[in-house]
């Protein structure tokens, strides 16, 4: 499995194939529980910032976001963090 796969299913954990942009805000949201609850800093992600991003990624504006529009998303940018590694 990926790791675009695996962060995929950490937001689609009825496996669905999708998640609507409610769950996928709820995810985005206890990421950032998470990184504030490491690192003491503030959340890397606004409400407005969710949103933005949220309308990049529904492509189709259905209000869901699919495996798909996911990796359309985030691929290329994964691409170029492997790179530097």
């Amino acid at each position: 499995m990926s790791s675009l796969e695996y962060a995929f299913r950490f937001f689609d954990q009825q496996g669905k194939g999708y998640v609507t942009i409610d769950e996928f805000k709820a995810g985005i949201r206890a990421l950032n529980a998470s990184v504030k609850e490491v690192s003491g800093k503030s959340a890397p992600l606004t409400d407005d910032q969710m949103e933005v991003l949220v309308g990049f990624i529904d492509k189709d504006g259905d209000g869901n976001v699919d495996y798909e529009e996911f990796l359309s998303a985030f691929k290329p940018k994964f691409d170029r963090f492997k790179a530097k590694k």
